[in-house]
């Protein structure tokens, strides 16, 4: 069940980097919550252990977004969620080169 629910996280990722890709190009800039990406997805996915925290991992996706290298407001974002599976921890979590051992994230750049 941890590799499915990890499955379900990686690929809600990928839908919300969409919507936010779609954002970014209609608007120039990403939006301040992922509440606005409602217009680019039908629906905006939730964790499967939606709000829960075990051992320390909040188990929602969280996303930032903020200034990128050149300095412009709201053009880099970073979306990410806890993963359960150790296996996919020591590999997709460990290697996405991101401060958390636990998460896998996505960013803009």
């Amino acid at each position: 069940m941890q590799k499915a629910r990890d499955a379900s996280r990686i690929a809600s990722l990928q839908s919300i980097k969409a919507g936010l890709y779609m954002a970014f190009s209609d608007n120039a800039e990403y939006p301040k919550t992922l509440e606005w990406i409602k217009t680019y997805l039908i629906t905006i996915p939730k964790d499967p252990k939606d709000w829960k925290i075990i051992n320390g991992c909040k188990f929602w996706y969280t996303y930032e977004v903020f200034a990128d290298k050149s300095k412009i407001e709201n053009s880099a974002f970073r979306i990410s969620a806890c993963l359960e599976d150790s296996n996919n921890i020591k590999s997709k979590a460990k290697n996405d080169g991101w401060i958390y051992d636990n998460k896998f994230e996505i960013t803009s750049f």
